[in-house]
């Protein structure tokens, strides 16, 4: 207004309208924050809220349904929790504080900056109904009032296998829930789940894995339709194939049918942002695939597959499970692991926003999926993308032929992206390179482990090959296949370089610096600039 009282109306128009149209799309932000906090941390702080405030001694101790029953009461109470100057945990301070960051952002930014609030480990009903009962504390949602507010999506994350199988029955109860059917109204009746994929991948195996994540979609699908509830799925997928990475394009056309009404989130984390989108051209083309994709999903609705192949899968799913638990549960497995790989090297990286491990311990369990699938990603083994798929693939078909199999690859969209995300990662390992690092573990594990691992690879290899009945991998892909074949060579020096660098530190672990020209280039930096360079060439590999 002010450049048109002084006769500059064009320039106004100019300069103006696209800084002015960015602001109606974007308000006061560029993109939408998520915020994500583990089901553990919101119980231990209700504890505390309740029992300061004398409604519950031992919330904890307290039965699923007397705690949902009592979270229930509450946030239809009008009366606070929260004491203002309550001295809290400082554990408990930091989840009401996020919540309270959350409410200024809103007032400030505009309601849209952080939209969804995504809880980890989600197990039951009450971890969903507890973290709106924070959020009422902290000004964020009042379900006693008509209409009732919520100011948040509420997300519950499902990663564990156990979880998984359960999200569907937790879901449809929470459903019927007369509180949780007021934040629905509050929320236009649409509900957003997040699945796992790493920690699931991490516990049972790819196979396994993947058609739970596959089976779990259409059961709370089919549940939503029932409780006409608008049900989006936000995949939670890494770089790797072990975490749900490969192809957005044929991921998505692989999904279940009517389990993709129009809308998808998926995460997109990693080396992947860097190749995908660091330059405008890539980003807007990897974009328009997404689009493109579901669009193509929409228009072509996939038909459901016949029953029968739904029990192969079962059957291959409880044969991969049963392999794969074999051999990460034994006794050898986690030294050979951590012996054989940079895993140690990997944990003092600055390369994670959050720590390798959830406890100080050596389980596997207890490893975070990202340097779990990166240590055998350097290692070139690659071993939790495929291993215990071939020896489920083969007894099945020692059993029933290969028929019913090339049948299912040929037409079944799910069962093709698998068996081609299997041919890439198996491209890019290389089993000669796995065996120097096998010999960098100790004889015992050793000899325990990598016959078994040289053993599957090679079965697996021969069961994908029979399956999409190739004479070598990727043969119906030739131009993944040739950039493969192009990067491996440049690949595989740096291997070498960073194996001769762990031989030498864990011969000598106090002479780390060399002598001669590289001195001043400890054996630790070395290692460290493998890891990048290796990571840089094989792509999606975290």
């Amino acid at each position: 207004d002010s450049l048109s009282s002084h006769q500059l109306a064009l320039s106004a128009q100019l300069h103006l309208e696209h800084w002015q149209r960015q602001i109606s799309i974007f308000d006061f932000y560029l993109a939408r924050l998520d915020i994500r906090q583990h089901a553990q941390r919101h119980g231990e702080a209700l504890q505390e809220l309740l029992q300061n405030s004398h409604v519950c001694t031992d919330y904890l101790g307290l039965s699923e349904a007397d705690k949902q029953q009592l979270l229930s009461r509450e946030l239809l109470n009008p009366r606070p929790l929260r004491a203002l100057f309550a001295h809290y945990s400082p554990e408990t301070q930091e989840v009401l504080a996020t919540l309270d960051v959350i409410r200024e952002s809103h007032q400030s930014l505009g309601s849209q900056c952080i939209d969804t609030y995504i809880i980890s480990t989600c197990q039951r009903g009450s971890d969903i109904l507890g973290l709106l009962l924070l959020m009422k504390e902290c000004g964020l949602a009042d379900l006693s009032q008509t209409p009732a507010r919520c100011d948040l999506n509420v997300v519950p994350l499902f990663e564990s296998v156990a979880d998984l199988q359960n999200a569907a029955t937790l879901m449809d109860e929470l459903w019927q829930s007369p509180i949780y059917q007021t934040y629905l109204q509050a929320r236009k009746n649409q509900q957003e789940i997040m699945l796992g994929y790493s920690d699931s991948a991490k516990e049972a195996g790819l196979i396994a894995a993947h058609w739970q994540l596959y089976h779990v979609q259409q059961d709370l699908s089919e549940r939503a339709r029932a409780a006409n509830i608008a049900l989006r799925f936000f995949h939670g997928r890494g770089g790797t194939v072990s975490r749900g990475g490969g192809p957005s394009h044929q991921a998505i056309l692989a999904q279940p049918p009517h389990t993709l009404n129009g809308h998808i989130r998926l995460t997109e984390q990693g080396e992947v942002l860097a190749w995908k989108y660091h330059f405008p051209e890539m980003a807007h083309r990897n974009l328009s695939v997404l689009l493109s994709s579901v669009l193509e999903f929409l228009q072509q609705m996939p038909q459901a597959e016949p029953p029968q192949w739904h029990q192969i899968m079962e059957d291959l799913s409880a044969r991969s499970y049963q392999a794969y638990r074999a051999m990460v549960e034994h006794s050898a497995f986690v030294d050979y692991f951590s012996q054989s790989t940079p895993l140690a090297h990997i944990s003092e990286l600055r390369i994670g926003s959050r720590p390798s491990r959830r406890k100080a311990s050596l389980r596997i369990e207890d490893l975070r999926a990202i340097p779990w699938v990166f240590a055998w990603m350097q290692s070139r083994s690659v071993f939790p993308a495929w291993y215990s798929v071939g020896t489920a693939l083969q007894e099945w078909a020692a059993q029933h032929g290969w028929a019913e199999l090339q049948d299912m690859y040929q037409r079944w969209p799910f069962f093709r992206n698998l068996i081609d995300n299997l041919q890439m990662t198996l491209s890019k390992a290389d089993m000669g390179i796995a065996a120097a690092y096998a010999n960098l573990a100790h004889d015992k594990e050793r000899e325990a482990i990598w016959p078994a691992l040289a053993t599957e690879m090679q079965a697996t290899e021969q069961a994908i090959l029979h399956i999409s009945q190739q004479h070598e991998l990727l043969s119906n892909r030739p131009t993944l296949q040739k950039s493969i074949r192009l990067r491996n060579p440049y690949v595989d020096p740096l291997n070498f370089i960073q194996l001769e660098a762990l031989r030498r530190m864990r011969q000598a672990p106090d002479k780390t610096t060399p002598q001669g020209d590289d001195a001043g280039v400890s054996l630790a930096e070395v290692v460290a600039l493998s890891i990048v360079g290796i990571s840089e060439g094989l792509r999606n590999t975290g």
